[in-house]
């Protein structure tokens, strides 16, 4: 993600809580942990989320570029990444090269991506959601980076028409 981004997303995340959608995700990720024995885990994207301090796991990290302090990506591999309402705030020519960034440094991701465009945007005016893509053309995109994906049921929020469309991938 360019400068000229990151420093947008800074300014949103100092104006108003943003990135705090996350720990609705909270039961399936609980149930995930405890499946595949998790003990690591990194929320990729993080924003201004709380949701890995809600996870039994025994080591945390946190990425987010536009968060000071947390805009330090590890070097090491994870059990677990958590990448919820991320990448389609990517730009398009950037997803390659961060699905391979998550898959360098995960065994397993887990998934939410939004299939329509935010309602917010920018103070230029720009959306938030900037690759808006059907279900079909994510899946393409995580295909080429992992070897095996299993569909999570589409997740709507309650009284909204709005899809998410999402995936526990394995890098191994």
């Amino acid at each position: 993600m360019g400068t000229r981004l990151i420093n947008k997303y800074k300014k949103l995340h100092k104006q108003k809580p943003y990135g705090v959608s996350s720990p609705q995700y909270k039961p399936e990720l609980e149930h995930i942990i405890e499946k595949y024995s998790i003990s690591s885990c990194l929320d990729f994207g993080c924003g201004q989320s709380t949701l890995l301090d809600e996870l039994n796991v025994n080591e945390k990290y946190w990425y987010d570029p536009a968060i000071i302090g947390k805009d330090f990506l590890i070097d090491k591999s994870v059990d677990l990444i958590i990448c919820t309402d991320v990448l389609e705030h990517i730009p398009e020519n950037e997803i390659e090269n961060t699905l391979t960034l998550i898959g360098d440094r995960g065994k397993m991701v887990y998934f939410q991506i939004a299939l329509f465009q935010h309602g917010g945007r920018f103070d230029d005016g720009s959306p938030l959601h900037i690759t808006v893509k059907p279900r079909e053309w994510w899946r393409e995109q995580l295909k080429k980076h992992f070897h095996v994906l299993q569909d999570l049921p589409v997740f709507k929020k309650p009284r909204q028409k709005k899809e998410w469309a999402g995936w526990l991938c394995f890098t191994c």
